[in-house]
Parts: C-alpha cells; sequence; structure tokens
C-alpha cells in the first residue's frame, strides 16, 4: 500500500508520508485509534515529527496491535524473547506482509554494513535460536538466504565448532559476516585466540540471562583488545519494529531513511523533542500495517545530526503520564 513510498523516501516528504500513514492507522488500528483519541489528538495533519501520538510499546504484549485484523487471514507473528519476564509478558507483533521486513533488512543491510551476495553468514545466537518466533533470527536466515553461502550456519553455544569454521574460511580469503550476542561474543573471545582473525561482527544485544549489562564502548574496547582485526557494528531493533539501525564509526545509531528516533522528557511524555537526551520514540514507516509511531522504554540520547545511543532501560516505576495508561 505505501511500500513504493517509503522505501524511497527522504527527508522532504518524510513528514507528509508520515502524515498519511497516521490517518490510516488512527482509522484502521483499533488499538492506536483507541489511543490517539484517549490523548486527543486526532488532527488531519501534524506540522512536526514530534506531535504524533506515540503507543507505549507495552501495549504490543496484551494487544493485537494491528491494522484491520482480521482471523482468517495469516499473520506472521514476532514475539520477544521474553527472558526475563517469562512467556506470558512477551511482546506480540502481527505481520501481514514478510515482503515489506525483507525489503527493510536487506536495503539497511546494504546501506550500513555492504553488500551480502556470496558472504557467509554465521550467527552465534544461544539465547535467540530457540525461539521460532524471533524476528532476529528470521532476519539472519533471509540474509543467509541471499548470500547462497554453502557454509552459512547457526551455532548455540559450540565455539570450537565456529572456531574452526571461521579459520577455514578465513584461509579461503571469505569475506565473514557473524551475528552474535554480547555474552557470546565475549566468551568466545576470551576463550579462543582471534588476534588474527578478520571479520565483521555485528553484535545483536546486552547480556541477556546475565546480572551485569554492559557498555557499547566498554564492549568494543575488549573485543578490539582480543580481536584487533574484527569489524564491529552493532544492531538495534526489537519485535515490534520492521526495521533496523546500525551504528557507525563512533558507534552513534543510524536510521535509515524510513526510520526518525525522537525523545520524550520522562515525566512528561508528550514534551517531544529531535534531539537531547529522554526516553527514546521511534517512528517506524515500514510499521504501516500495525503501528509506526512507537514510545520504547529505552532511554538514549540524540545528537543534531540525528544520530543516537542508547544508553539504557527506563524501568516501569520510572514512567509517567500516558505511558502508564493501561491499553
Amino acid at each position: 500500500m505505501f511500500e513504493n513510498q517509503i522505501f524511497n523516501i527522504n527527508d522532504t516528504n518524510f513528514l507528509c508520508l508520515a502524515n498519511s500513514i497516521f490517518q490510516y492507522q488512527k482509522s484502521h488500528n483499533q488499538v492506536y485509534k483507541f489511543w490517539v483519541h484517549q490523548l486527543k489528538k486526532s488532527d488531519l495533519n501534524f506540522d512536526s515529527i514530534c506531535e504524533f501520538p506515540f503507543l507505549p510499546i507495552s501495549a504490543f504484549k496484551t494487544n493485537k496491535v494491528v491494522c484491520n485484523y482480521d482471523e482468517a487471514l495469516f499473520y506472521k507473528i514476532f514475539k520477544s524473547s521474553g527472558t526475563t519476564q517469562g512467556e506470558h509478558n512477551r511482546s506480540q507483533h502481527f505481520v501481514s506482509d514478510l515482503k515489506i521486513y525483507e525489503i527493510s533488512i536487506l536495503l539497511s543491510f546494504h546501506k550500513f554494513i555492504g553488500k551480502i551476495q556470496s558472504r557467509p553468514i554465521l550467527a552465534l545466537l544461544p539465547s535467540y535460536i530457540e525461539n521460532s518466533d524471533s524476528s532476529l533470527i528470521y532476519m539472519v536466515n533471509y540474509l543467509m538466504q541471499l548470500s547462497q553461502h554453502p557454509r552459512n550456519r547457526f551455532y548455540n553455544k559450540n565455539f570450537k565448532e565456529l572456531y574452526k569454521d571461521i579459520h577455514e574460511l578465513v584461509e579461503f580469503n571469505e569475506d565473514i559476516v557473524l551475528f552474535s550476542v554480547s555474552f557470546a561474543l565475549i566468551d568466545f573471545v576470551n576463550q579462543f585466540s582471534c588476534s588474527k582473525i578478520p571479520l565483521t561482527v555485528i553484535n545483536t544485544g546486552g547480556l541477556k540471562g546475565r546480572q551485569h549489562d554492559i557498555e557499547l564502548s566498554e564492549l568494543k574496547d575488549f573485543v578490539f583488545s582480543k580481536a584487533p582485526l574484527f569489524k564491529f557494528f552493532e544492531e538495534y531493533s526489537m519485535c515490534e519494529l520492521l526495521s533496523q539501525a546500525y551504528t557507525n564509526e563512533f558507534g552513534n545509531y543510524l536510521t535509515p531513511a524510513w526510520m526518525k528516533v525522537l525523545v520524550a522528557d520522562v515525566n512528561n511524555p508528550l514534551e517531544v523533542r529531535e534531539y537531547g537526551k529522554g526516553q527514546i520514540y521511534i517512528i517506524d514507516l515500514a510499521n504501516f500495517n500495525s503501528c509506526s509511531f512507537i514510545a520504547t522504554e529505552d532511554y538514549g540520547e540524540i545528537f543534531e545530526d540525528g544520530s543516537f545511543k542508547i544508553l539504557g532501560r527506563i524501568h516501569d516505576n520510572e514512567l509517567r503520564g500516558c505511558s502508564q495508561l493501561i491499553l
């Protein structure tokens, strides 16, 4: 419906298309329609991207956040990992058109990482691999299909096999991409000598299942101390989004053209700004079949060039105002 416009968008027409998608979603997404009504923000058009109503991401845990929901139709349902709060509290994203997700994956990978064809894709994702409903696993599987490399493979915690396969691929001068979660990457470079291994690492998340998290800068410094030839990227996304942000050489996240990140005051969620520190709000126009305007539970900083950092999580008891309204 909107896909041709979304993937050919620029800063000049972003607001216009966002307004069109807002009008569509407030009419066809019952959850978002209710939310817009609660906030009394049914304007025909907004003059700034900061003015849109942003749906609390917690709504995905208790509602079917999708346009024109029909039980008779097939939906791919992506679910959050649920590693910390259990099965009953997992978010669910009902996706009616996987082609939109696939286009978003490919265009962002090409823009921020490089070509995918013929590159071996290895995945060290032990906290996700058991989750067949993971959007991350779907993304990596799709990239493997595109690369068509015969050595593409998922690994659980079998580091020895991963190390062996990497060495064999390096001998043939293969341009390796390794997707990994933070704790698995730390354990891997701790246990095996990686000082002479060149590959591209895409870190996809924090220390799920571990007691303490680690700052991105600390993680990078540690990895480079063990593996100085690694080219390191961080990927930021979630099951409620169909788009991904990737870090640049300074460790700041960059978004594709159809995705914008804003910040809101933690104590006043209606006070939204284009840069500064606060609660992270996301406009993901690829989400036009669900909800494109999402208030996350991440705390971060956005810089004037549009790049951003994630500084931590906001706990439930720190959220105020509309973020606490139960849907």
